[in-house]
C-alpha cells in the first residue's frame, strides 16, 4: 500500500442505524501523505453525542483495535491485507457491539 505523498486519505465510518438510544459512533481512519505499508494510520471515534469514546474496541480489516480516549491506532499493512473483511464493529465494556459501514461525506 502507498498513499499519495501530497494527500491524506481519511475513511469515515457510521454506526447502523440502532434502537439502542445513544449507541451510535462514528469512525475516521486517516492516512497521512506517503503512507505505506510500514506507516501506521490514525484512527479517530467518537459517540452519537460527538465526544470520543472513552474505552471501547473498533473492528476493521479484520483488525481488533483497541480504542483509548477515542483514538487507536491501525498498521497500513494490516489495513490493506485486511480490506476485504466485511465486518465493522464498535464493541463497548457491557454493551452489544455496534455494527457500522463506510459512508460518504
Amino acid at each position: 500500500m502507498k498513499a499519495p505523498a501530497d494527500k491524506t486519505i481519511a475513511f469515515t465510518f457510521y454506526s447502523l442505524p440502532t434502537a439502542r438510544h445513544g449507541q451510535g459512533w462514528k469512525a475516521r481512519v486517516v492516512f497521512p501523505p506517503g503512507s505505506c505499508d510500514s506507516s501506521s494510520a490514525d484512527v479517530e471515534v467518537v459517540g452519537a453525542d460527538g465526544r470520543p469514546v472513552d474505552a471501547a474496541t473498533f473492528v476493521i480489516a479484520g483488525q481488533s483495535l483497541p480504542v483509548c480516549r477515542g483514538r487507536a491506532s491501525l498498521p497500513c499493512a494490516a489495513f490493506a491485507v485486511g480490506r476485504h473483511e466485511t465486518g465493522i464493529w464498535l464493541h463497548r465494556e457491557g454493551e452489544s457491539p455496534v455494527p457500522g459501514a463506510l459512508t460518504f461525506e
